[in-house]
């Protein structure tokens, strides 16, 4: 316990905590900014989600996109050159659509290109970030976890004290004739 007591004094110099109230506005500070990180951190996951399938069905529509524009040139005629052509290209095709699909249902209306490259730098710069506040988040929820000990330390150190207030306070004095010797 002396130990605990010891290294909770030094951490608490070192934040220059010197009050209760000091100790609760570090408590309530760094708790703040681990839920804003863990905000952050959450959101930037989600966008990368979102950015890995664009990038993934991109590259699909991107990578077959001549198989599908050599389709658009054949046209239904004697040799049935189209039929032929689709049935050896069928899940090259199969792949193309679905991305297509996706990409138009999942883009703004009117995009032409789609732009892997960007999507991947962007995907990359949010990573990094995510990455950089993952660990300040983890940083920040290590010391919330110190000041909420500390924090609980102080309360038991209260309460005893205040019970032993209370039983000073309720102790009965003796009258001078109780006490004989």
């Amino acid at each position: 316990e002396l130990q605990k007591i010891s290294r909770a004094i030094v951490y608490l110099q070192a934040k220059g905590v010197a009050t209760l109230d000091d100790l609760d506005a570090a408590l309530s500070a760094v708790d703040g900014r681990a839920k804003a990180l863990n905000e952050s951190v959450k959101a930037k996951e989600g966008r990368m989600k979102k950015l890995q399938k664009l990038i993934e069905q991109g590259g699909h529509y991107n990578r077959f996109k001549p198989v599908h524009d050599e389709l658009k040139t054949l046209k239904n005629g004697w040799g049935k050159k189209r039929e032929k052509f689709e049935q050896a290209h069928e899940s090259d095709l199969i792949i193309w659509n679905a991305a297509n699909r996706f990409l138009h249902a999942n883009l703004p209306e009117g995009t032409k290109s789609f732009k892997v490259s960007e999507w991947q730098k962007e995907f990359d710069e949010l990573k990094a970030q995510s990455t950089g506040e993952y660990e300040e988040l983890k940083t920040k929820r290590s010391e919330v976890k110190e000041l909420q000990q500390i924090r609980k330390c102080i309360d038991i150190v209260e309460q005893a004290e205040q019970r032993t207030q209370e039983q000073t306070h309720q102790t009965p004095r003796r009258k001078k004739e109780d006490i004989s010797l």
